[in-house]
């Protein structure tokens, strides 16, 4: 609702001329399918849906998603979009009514029961009817069939262009004889013969009074709800065209679009019309809307147009005064005129109207001295002093070092400085003019600004670096004393008496009490903290405390208590994006003046309120391996929107996928029209991530080799104003674990190793002395060994890192904890062989199987 109350002011008090407003086009470039706009609808997830003569696409803020005869449309031409209460878009077209089931649509035409093909709107009332306005009658669809009215029940044309049910249930019909109400058994006509402007209505829709309004040819018409006595809006007011759409705003405003442009009424009163010279993309607008975030959307015959907040105006003259012309300073006087310079002319904008003051004079800097005396520094032509209306003219001849005026002040004995590039010159009380140069200890001898401070000492900033003159001497700071760079550009003094300097390598914060021989005497800021460019050119601090930097790529409000810094530019409505280096001003209502190469911004601070909503998240895709996936195959349950699986209950995994496919990548949107370029995300994978992502524009996070677990990605958007979602979007998920890690595999090695050491002790009971006893257990001793060293290794390589060290030390540790067990083992199952006399033992009787089993002084293992 504050977004409006600005837009009000402008209303009232910017009328004498054209304002261009930060306007927003989305066109062919852009991505829209045709540049014909008939309908924009909102859906229930934020999405905006565009009609056109090229089929109807969805908008989420990056992209628009188009569909057509593609997708399952008969037609191109659509005339009309709407969402019904079950989330389902419904498009009218040419060639019958479609409506959008997943990915394609489902068509209704003549051979479904449809009146007629060509449909022109569509309406879903209370009861959840789908009411279709054709060129052949009226349609209602109740899901299953339907019923059709035409001319035989009592319609006054089958021409049927717009509907609308009102807060009495009854239905509205407009066609090209008038306009009837539908009570669901008779209809009720009326025409010009009841009071109507013209029989065509082109449009209906009910304000906050329930007074329903007619669009029409002429005008628009308005039906007391009180009285029952129609009211025309047309040229008598000031609203000329045939309206096309209308709304009611959540400020209760009344906007009627037209083929020459838009109206804004308040209270029955026409307070703008609103056409391209404001910035609209073209004079023909068939349709509006107003989005959850109150931003307002037109469509026209070239495009879709967006407006969403106004701090940043753009003033014109009407006659190019301003229209892409540097302006190099502004300042306002005593009495409220504000003077504006210009590469071409001296300007003043006073009583809503923008004067020529002295044509011809290329302006560089304005200065209003404690007297009243405007002080105008031109390029090549000295300084001017305008007082009492008369004019003076300071230049070489009276003793100025140069002819070119980059900057302005006054110090506390009424002297007036002047900073050129060839040193300073001082204008005395008494006319007298007095230089200073490098020889008398400024810095550098090109002045680009200057600044009395509360202590009445001067500051002129140099090409090479900051001078500070006091009791009649300079003393210089340089990158030697902490400044970021030599060149400065902009200098001023906060409300807390620190001194910022705007220079070509950043922001510079001066430390109090700092002396010229100190090292570490600035504090600085650079892109790194959130500068939207490293070359500044100009510095001024708001009401608020705020400070205002420009340069090449916009400008930027520092806050020095949080050092927060918020970036404008072009998609955040300062469309002219270059400010002019030292031609920044605020007037006493505490607006900032803005000059720029292509011409004047004037900023609006109550204006700048951050939008409290937060973006509206979406996960729109999940993939595995980033390849489009069916996710069919793995959950039962999938999103009706975006194809993605769904848990029963909020708290259980929406999917589990096998081990082997752990690469996923997830993609998300937030869903916020103000500035939606500036949208940020911030995301996080429990159960495998530590903390949350950084804030970045980045809308896809990808994790490979994900182990098996249990995982729930997280995921929150923040607005332009850096306001985020309270709760994270979830999505709960589940790789399961290879089958050798499963329970039941375990349990089967387990067993497998219990029947090895049964059968070995076995065997070794009854055949202790056999070879394949003593086989058997050793394998079974080196198949345990093997076992638990490469769970050892895996619990090594995820606390350690996978340090070779502490492999080996484990292997050691393992072998000497296995090698009694070895020994015991083979002593038992290989006692020592009986000494036998040769002489006793025929060689041909020598049993070698009895007494030995392979080699004894061999390790098997």
């Amino acid at each position: 609702m504050r977004y409006f109350l600005a837009f009000l002011f402008f209303v009232l008090f910017y009328t004498a001329y054209p304002q261009i407003y930060p306007f927003r086009h989305y066109g062919l470039k852009e991505g829209l399918p045709e540049s014909n706009v008939n309908a924009i609808t909102e859906d229930h997830n934020s999405f905006i849906w565009i009609a056109t003569q090229g089929g109807v696409c969805k908008f989420d803020g990056r992209s628009f998603i188009n569909f057509s005869t593609t997708q399952g449309l008969l037609n191109n031409v659509v005339h009309h979009v709407i969402e019904d209460k079950n989330y389902h878009i419904w498009a009218a077209t040419r060639q019958g009514i479609a409506r959008l089931v997943g990915d394609k649509f489902e068509v209704f035409t003549e051979k479904q029961g449809l009146v007629d093909d060509d449909a022109n709107y569509i309406l879903e009332d209370k009861n959840g009817n789908i009411w279709v306005a054709t060129n052949g009658g009226l349609s209602k669809f109740d899901g299953k069939r339907f019923v059709n009215y035409t001319t035989f029940q009592g319609l006054p044309s089958n021409q049927i262009f717009s509907l609308w049910q009102d807060h009495r249930n009854l239905i509205w019909v407009g066609t090209d004889k008038g306009v009837c109400r539908f009570d669901g058994k008779t209809f009720e006509t009326f025409t010009t013969e009841d009071g109507l402007l013209d029989n065509t209505i082109n449009c209906i829709f009910q304000d906050a009074k329930l007074n329903l309004w007619f669009g029409t040819p002429k005008g628009a018409c308005r039906l007391n709800n009180l009285d029952g006595k129609f009211e025309d809006f047309s040229e008598k007011q000031g609203i000329t065209g045939s309206i096309n759409a209308g709304l009611k705003d959540k400020l209760n405003q009344i906007w009627l679009t037209s083929d020459e442009g838009v109206y804004v009424l308040q209270d029955s009163i026409l307070k703008e019309k609103i056409s391209p010279k404001n910035g609209l993309s073209g004079d023909f607008i068939n349709c509006i809307l107003q989005d959850n975030n109150e931003n307002i959307w037109f469509g026209g015959n070239l495009g879709v147009s967006k407006i969403t907040n106004r701090r940043f105006m753009i003033l014109d003259a009407g006659n190019d005064l301003l229209k892409n012309v540097p302006v190099t300073a502004t300042i306002e006087d005593k009495k409220g005129k504000v003077w504006i310079g210009t590469s071409n002319h001296l300007l003043s904008y006073e009583n809503k109207k923008i004067t020529i003051e002295k044509a011809e004079t290329s302006v560089r800097s304005l200065f209003l001295d404690s007297k009243n005396s405007l002080w105008i520094g031109t390029i090549g032509d000295g300084v001017l002093q305008i007082k009492e209306g008369k004019y003076k003219n300071y230049t070489t001849k009276e003793g100025l070092r140069d002819n070119t005026i980059y900057c302005i002040a006054e110090d506390d004995q009424g002297r007036i400085w002047l900073g050129t590039d060839k040193g300073l010159s001082r204008i005395e009380t008494n006319g007298k003019i007095i230089t200073f140069s490098e020889n008398q200890g400024l810095a550098d001898n090109y002045v680009r600004c200057m600044l009395k401070d509360n202590n009445g000492i001067m500051w002129f900033g140099t090409y090479r670096g900051l001078s500070r003159f006091q009791d009649g001497v300079f003393q210089n700071f340089t990158t030697k004393n902490g400044l970021a760079n030599n060149i400065v550009l902009s200098i001023t003094q906060d409300s807390k008496g620190t001194i910022w300097l705007a220079t070509e390598n950043g922001l510079c914060q001066m430390k109090p009490n700092v002396d010229y021989k100190q090292a570490d005497a600035f504090i600085n800021y650079t892109k790194q903290h959130g500068l939207a460019s490293q070359n500044l050119w100009g510095i001024i601090e708001d009401g608020e405390g705020n400070l205002w930097i420009g340069h090449r790529n916009g400008i930027d409000k520092f806050n020095p208590s949080n050092k927060k810094i918020k970036n404008y530019g072009y998609i955040d409505g300062f469309s002219l994006i270059q400010t002019y280096p030292n031609a920044l001003n605020k007037d006493r209502r505490g607006n900032i003046w803005i000059g720029t190469f292509g011409g004047l911004v004037k900023y609006f601070p109550y204006e700048d309120i951050p939008n409290p909503n937060p973006p509206t998240i979406h996960l729109i895709d999940v993939r595995l391996f980033n390849k489009k996936t069916d996710w069919k195959n793995y959950s039962e349950l999938l999103d009706p929107d975006f194809g993605i699986p769904l848990s029963k209950v909020s708290s259980e995994i929406a999917v589990k996928m096998p081990y082997n496919e752990n690469s996923i990548t997830f993609e998300f949107v937030g869903v916020h029209f103000t500035v939606p370029e500036r949208i940020r995300y911030q995301y996080k994978l429990e159960g495998f991530d530590k903390d949350w992502s950084d804030k970045d524009v980045t809308n896809i996070a990808t994790y490979t080799n994900l182990p098996p677990g249990k995982y729930n990605f997280l995921v929150r958007a923040y607005n332009s104003d850096d306001i985020g979602n309270p709760q994270p979007l979830s999505f709960k998920f589940q790789i399961d674990l290879p089958y050798w890690e499963k329970w039941w595999f375990y349990l089967s090695e387990i067993s497998f190793f219990l029947a090895l050491i049964l059968i070995s002790l076995y065997l070794g009971f009854t055949r202790r002395s056999s070879r394949y006893t003593l086989v058997l257990a050793f394998t079974t001793l080196l198949m345990l060994f093997e076992f638990v060293n490469v769970y050892i290794e895996n619990f090594i390589e995820s606390y350690t890192g996978n340090i070779p060290i502490y492999k080996v030390l484990a292997n050691v540790i393992l072998a000497t904890v296995i090698a009694p067990f070895e020994n015991m083992l083979k002593n038992f199952l290989s006692p020592q062989k009986p000494v036998v006399s040769e002489e006793l033992v025929s060689p041909d009787r020598f049993n070698r199987d009895d007494y030995e089993v392979g080699n004894p002084n061999q390790d098997l293992v």
